[in-house]
């Protein structure tokens, strides 16, 4: 605790007394210097409380402090896999990068990955104590129980029914944390600009920056990054990358990791067998959806703005093939429309919307998940031309199947046509910011490591230099150059770019097309 409390004064005490608040021990009750006691009506504190400079506090049954406690900080929840294979420690400075990594990484990289959790551990040791903190012009009205908690500067806790082992960080410039009525909190950390409401209930999770958690949702053992809008329905073992979003009381999104993703009414998973236990789980990549009623039977990895509908228990990992549409047949196979997305207005209209729906109000030095909202980029653009490779493979053999999953020919050119145009796009862009190579590295496979794309190589490197993900933002330009520079042939760059805009403005053509469709659909006949 950095701030200098003092005890209260006799005569503090004794208006407390009149404004009904109990105490077990009022030796145990330390302020702030500038602590304003006509605040504070009908609390009663249990063990070793410190409370700020004008604080709120009014109508709580029980504001107690248990013994030694850390605020969930250094707390390691199980992510993805019910059995504890893929834990990440959490504590209130967590980015979606370092979560990201420390599940992708397990397995590869465990060193990496220790040192990021023995981060974490420090953190929580270095913030250790034995009392609750409530911080300067907090405000806490009408609670039933708060047992451990560190409630940051300006944080709005009002009709909360619990909250224990709980931090609720320091406002900075944006708006202020706010947990609402009905709200239970147990083993929790919450970022900067959330707000967690009506009646929502989550035991071991993080809740990042600028969230909205409400309307019952109930989440265990779950990540939740920046702008992620979760409401009505349930999550367990859940990695929510930023701007993953479901509202649907039926939707239920267990045991896989999302980000840029949206889960129709009714979709669910399945992540066991009976048999050994939890320890399946799956991936949505970036950009995903999951329709109305679909379900997945872990394990299965769906390729960057694929969506998903109607059933899939093939365990499929179907990266390979991203902007697909992936349904089922008559057969009860899976079937594939590779590239459909890249004929969507939906996918037009996600990319222009995510950046404008951020609701982190922070200068961008405080913001703690660094996302990279581009639609073709070396992560992406990397899984088409690995899918372009598949589909003229089978369209050379003749075949529609791949990997137990059937396409049709029709959607092979399709997939193949669709590909080759967005590449054409994707080049003609970079011709016009082509950089001369100032900085070496880059080429290599790149990462989704939770919103911010990298190439892997390097990442590796930086963190075992000590850097963090961020120290890398300055790179990723000139990276992104060297990756096109290293997979395509050199062209005439008047060239690239005239195709580019070309097949571009074709693109948007046939986004408008469908756009006009869908909206005439729309229209009923009074």
């Amino acid at each position: 605790m950095k701030k200098n409390y003092r005890n209260l004064l006799s005569e503090e005490i004794e208006q407390l007394q009149l404004q009904r608040c109990h105490a077990s021990d009022w030796t145990a009750i330390q302020v702030a210097k500038d602590f304003n006691v006509n605040l504070i009506t009908n609390v009663n504190f249990e063990g070793h409380i410190c409370i700020g400079n004008q604080v709120t506090l009014q109508n709580i049954a029980v504001l107690r402090a248990s013994g030694d406690t850390t605020f969930a900080n250094g707390l390691k929840i199980d992510v993805l896999s019910e059995v504890g294979d893929l834990p990440v420690a959490i504590y209130d400075k967590l980015t979606s990068m370092e979560a990201a990594f420390e599940v992708m990484e397990t397995n590869t990289n465990p060193d990496l990955v220790a040192k990021l959790q023995a981060k974490a551990r420090a953190y929580a040791e270095a913030i250790r104590c034995d009392a609750c903190i409530i911080e300067d012009r907090a405000i806490v009205k009408n609670c039933l129980e708060l047992e451990d908690v560190h409630i940051g500067k300006e944080v709005e806790v009002i009709g909360a029914c619990r909250l224990k082992d709980v931090t609720l960080c320091d406002t900075n410039e944006g708006k202020p944390i706010h947990i609402g009525a009905q709200v239970v909190l147990e083993h929790v950390i919450v970022g900067t600009e959330s707000m967690i409401v009506d009646g929502a209930q989550m035991d071991h999770c993080l809740v990042g920056q600028g969230c909205h958690i409400g309307r019952m949702y109930s989440a265990t053992s779950s990540l939740f990054f920046a702008n992620c809008h979760f409401e009505n329905g349930e999550a367990c073992a859940y990695f929510a990358g930023p701007y993953s979003v479901s509202h649907h009381k039926s939707t239920l999104m267990i045991a896989c990791m999302t980000s840029f993703f949206n889960a129709g009414s009714g979709s669910n998973q399945s992540n066991h067998s009976y048999k050994m236990g939890p320890n399946k789980y799956g991936q949505l990549a970036r950009g995903s959806k999951l329709g109305s009623n679909s379900y997945v039977y872990w394990p299965m990895q769906i390729g960057p703005f694929s969506t998903v509908i109607m059933h899939h228990t093939g365990h499929q990992d179907l990266r390979e093939l991203p902007f697909s549409l992936i349904t089922e047949g008559q057969d009860g196979k899976t079937h594939i429309v590779p590239g459909q997305a890249l004929r969507s207005v939906g996918t037009r209209r996600d990319i222009n919307k995510w950046p404008k729906r951020d609701q982190r109000t922070d200068t961008p030095s405080c913001r703690l998940d660094r996302i990279n909202f581009s639609m073709l980029n070396p992560y992406t653009i990397g899984y088409i031309l690995k899918g372009l490779e598949v589909l003229k493979e089978l369209k050379t053999e003749g075949k529609t199947e791949y990997k137990g999953c059937i396409i049709s020919h029709r959607h092979i050119e399709g997939g193949i046509m669709l590909y080759q145009q967005a590449i054409t796009i994707y080049r003609g862009q970079q011709a016009q910011r082509h950089l001369l190579q100032t900085t070496e590295g880059g080429t290599g496979e790149w990462q989704d490591y939770g919103g911010m794309l990298l190439p892997k190589a390097e990442t590796y490197e930086a963190l075992a230099r000590g850097e963090n993900f961020e120290d890398l933002e300055q790179y990723l330009t000139q990276w992104e150059s060297n990756w096109v520079d290293a997979h395509f042939d050199k062209e005439d760059h008047k060239r690239l770019i005239a195709n580019g805009k070309s097949a571009e403005n074709a693109w948007n053509t046939t986004l408008d097309i469908d756009g006009s469709c869908d909206l005439a659909a729309c229209q009923l006949n009074w």
